[in-house]
């Protein structure tokens, strides 16, 4: 009697045994499928992101480096062949290297951009790579395409790109941008016409200045851009030849060596532009006096 239930125990451990083997079993089986088409789906997003083409208005390339599919920071990024974290499912990248569902858009407002240190002065880039930006001489007319400015909105609202309408319409996708890094603290900077390739190159954020100016600051490198203003030194008219006045230079400045007035901007029209918090502080400008 005990050696036939002992019989019995023995063949029911047996079964329950195989049984819980065999849905091991099938559960690593599972598993390892699920991966495998969790993997593939995400190749396969990849792939896609590969081909697509850089766009200003939806960047697929996020400016951030990888070696492996674990090293992007989000689940909507995956790491290409070259390594470079990509946008995945059409996603957007925006200035914080982040991938959004939202595209950026254009500012409908055709602006000009004058120093409020030298205020005839108006900043112009020529087209398809043909200049860097500059300053031109008198107020911009409606036909000057490469002088009016227009601003695109990124999903985060409040990082800009800056082209100009010629640009736009030929859509080369030039920007204002500055050159790549090291960016040296005591050195000023000019701006460069750089082609677009990811984000976090090439944003600007403006910031509300002194008298309804406005500053323009690149986020990548936290400089501003800024006139630098030659002023004429007292000279004998009796005896000095007349000189030259220089006109001012367009560049960039960090924000420990900005000269008082020289990053302040006057933006025509007077309209709405969206702005951030001021995130140094400057030296006060001549006109900031009561």
């Amino acid at each position: 009697m005990v050696s036939t239930m002992y019989q019995a125990t023995l063949y029911f451990g047996l079964i329950t045994a195989a049984v819980a083997g065999r849905l091991r079993h099938e559960t690593l089986i599972a598993n390892a499928t699920s991966h495998q088409n969790a993997t593939d789906r995400i190749l396969a997003a990849v792939a896609a992101a590969e081909r697509r083409t850089t766009n200003p208005i939806c960047l697929v390339d996020t400016g951030m480096k990888c070696a492996a599919q674990g090293d992007c920071q989000q689940r909507t990024m995956g790491c290409s062949k070259d390594g470079r974290c990509l946008c995945l499912d059409g996603r957007c990248a925006d200035a914080s290297k982040t991938c959004r569902d939202e595209k950026s858009k254009w500012q409908d407002t055709e602006l000009r951009i004058a120093p409020a240190a030298a205020p005839k002065h108006f900043i112009t880039m020529k087209q398809n790579g043909g200049g860097d930006p500059d300053f031109k001489v008198g107020y911009p007319a409606n036909n000057e395409p490469e002088s009016l400015w227009l601003f695109m909105l990124q999903p985060d609202k409040k990082s800009m790109l800056l082209t100009t309408k010629q640009s736009r319409f030929l859509e080369d996708d030039f920007v204002m941008d500055l050159p790549p890094a090291p960016w040296p603290e005591d050195k000023l900077i000019p701006p460069i016409q750089a082609k677009l390739e990811n984000a976090g190159q090439a944003e600007w954020q403006l910031e509300q200045g002194p008298k309804q100016n406005w500053r323009l600051r690149h986020v990548a490198s936290d400089r501003y851009l800024m006139a630098a203003v030659f002023k004429a030194k007292a000279v004998n008219i009796k005896h000095a030849v007349p000189a030259k006045r220089k006109l001012p230079v367009l560049t960039t400045c960090a924000p420990s060596k900005c000269l008082a007035g020289e990053a302040d901007w006057d933006i025509w029209p007077h309209t709405e532009h969206p702005f951030v918090k001021t995130k140094f502080q400057l030296p006060k400008a001549p006109w900031e006096d009561p």
